[in-house]
């Protein structure tokens, strides 16, 4: 069972580059492809976002982390559980797959495992697999809410939408374009006051890494980073925001910029067979997770 002791890493323990040659042979990417190409995204997507940047507001987002984040749902169940529910969901705002893959983030698992082999990294492999769990707010089991208000990339809420969002333009008809104070550079924050005192907007990011904290796991630092701003594109894909970011942001950043170079290259349609490989993730999740966990 895990304790309330949250494992210590070094920053400067993390290669700055992932060896992705090797991950390349494991699980070959195609190269030549361009991710994340919303230029000629399929319609789905692009009324996806159209609608994720009409209705993500600081308001709504403050709501949702409220209500969510006192995780008194009634709903209890174990990491493992979680897991199986994922299967059952597709990411409609993902304009690199539109097939239902099975255990979906257990390709980027195994990507982290080839690029940072080692017990001393299970850590971040639990992470890889973990990262999107919370996208069962979205299960008609659990939660039921609208893709909009789950998956998509993440954006601060409460100050000036940056044009580095992808489809930025859509944010023209949000009910804070035109606020006095949201509107602004700083909003409703000062300066490099740190992301984790931003209201990002609404999603599986945010409410994963509550329940992480909520159910004191024991994940170091870095993993409850990735978990909160893996979907942070602006930030850590286009430097966005970062008038924003303290110096603890800067030390995350080269985590979760590793861990996103696996995520592209673990976009593939190959089936992982998970069974031979619980064992190895039932371990890592009894030391830094209680067994049941609330939601």
């Amino acid at each position: 069972m895990a304790s309330s002791t949250q494992v210590e890493v070094p920053t400067s323990s993390l290669q700055v580059e992932p060896r992705l040659e090797e991950v390349a042979e494991v699980l070959p990417a195609q190269k030549d492809h361009d991710y994340r190409s919303y230029a000629n995204a399929p319609q789905h997507v692009v009324r996806f976002y159209h609608e994720n940047h009409l209705k993500q507001t600081y308001s709504f987002a403050l709501a949702q982390k409220l209500k969510y984040g006192a995780l008194d749902s009634g709903f209890e169940m174990g990491i493992w559980e979680a897991a199986e529910l994922l299967n059952e969901l597709v990411d409609e705002s993902d304009p690199d797959t539109n097939v239902t893959h099975p255990w979906p983030s257990s390709l980027l698992s195994e990507a982290l495992r080839v690029a940072y082999p080692g017990e001393e990294y299970d850590w971040l492999h639990l992470t890889g697999f973990i990262h999107d769990l919370g996208k069962v707010l979205g299960h008609p089991k659990m939660f039921n809410q609208p893709q909009w208000a789950v998956v998509g990339d993440t954006f601060p809420t409460g100050c000036a939408y940056a044009s580095d969002i992808i489809f930025s333009e859509f944010f023209l008809e949000n009910a804070d374009a035109n606020h006095p104070v949201y509107s602004t550079k700083y909003g409703v924050y000062e300066p490099n006051c740190g992301l984790d005192n931003v209201v990002m907007s609404w999603g599986h990011d945010e409410y994963m890494y509550q329940v992480c904290v909520g159910n004191n796991c024991t994940l170091p630092a870095p993993a409850l980073h990735i978990i909160r701003f893996h979907s942070f594109y602006a930030h850590h894909s286009k430097e966005a925001y970062t008038h924003l970011m303290n110096e603890h942001d800067r030390e995350m950043l080269v985590w979760l910029r590793a861990f996103q170079k696996c995520d592209l290259y673990s976009k593939v349609d190959e089936v992982i067979d998970v069974d031979k490989l619980k064992g190895y993730y039932l371990k890592a999740i009894a030391k830094y997770f209680p067994k049941t966990l609330k939601w």
